[in-house]
């Protein structure tokens, strides 16, 4: 059940999802210099959801949960949380080919390797891109983790893994995204937690206040 009315008024909310359109903006743009294909997203949605019901709510959006990829890279600073960057399994191998390298030069161990390298390298630039921008735009500090980069998995089995607890609330910034020359869709979610609320609050209303 989204709650966002007891959490974020509507002009917080529609700065939220602005400011995630505009840094996965950038790291589309970032992706396209090192792979040279055109990125095309849907407009970033926001839901305050409790951290029982995240898991149905990624599962309306993404139809093939139960065995994807997935990079998984954790984040902290002034607010905290997780992001998801989902795709369906099989895309390994056509991000592979992008960067140019033929499964046939490799035996099949090694490539099972290359693949997870090139997930990672396409998860860095995105992942990375999107929370930095969004965190510079905030002017709210941020670190995150390395990646961590799984092919053919069922998502639930590594779902907030550590994360979160029971009945607390998440912020969960969300887009989907198609590279259109190789027809691969994908969707980034960002699930921060709920103690992020009051120090997103503030570095919004700093935000307002530099524009008035």
């Amino acid at each position: 059940m989204s709650d966002n009315v007891n959490f974020f008024n509507d002009e917080e909310t529609d700065a939220l999802q602005e400011l995630m359109n505009i840094a996965f903006g950038q790291a589309a743009a970032e992706l396209a210099e090192v792979i040279d294909i055109s990125v095309t997203l849907s407009f970033p949605k926001l839901n305050i959801v409790k951290v029982s019901d995240l898991m149905n709510h990624i599962a309306d959006d993404v139809k093939y949960i139960n065995k994807c990829n997935l990079v998984e890279q954790r984040y902290k600073g002034d607010t905290g949380g997780v992001a998801y960057l989902i795709f369906p399994h099989g895309t390994e191998k056509e991000f592979v080919s992008m960067f140019h390298m033929d499964e046939e030069d490799n035996d099949h161990e090694v490539f099972i390797d290359v693949e997870r390298e090139v997930l990672s390298e396409v998860g860095n630039i995105l992942i990375g891109a999107c929370i930095s921008k969004i965190f510079d735009l905030l002017k709210t500090n941020v670190t995150y983790t390395p990646p961590h980069t799984m092919i053919g998995h069922k998502f639930e089995n590594h779902f907030l893994k550590g994360c979160f607890t029971g009945e607390d609330y998440a912020i969960m910034l969300n887009t989907g995204f198609s590279l259109s020359e190789k027809t691969i869709e994908g969707y980034l979610f960002l699930v921060n937690c709920q103690s992020s609320i009051e120090p997103l609050k503030k570095a919004l209303a700093d935000l307002f206040e530099s524009y008035e």
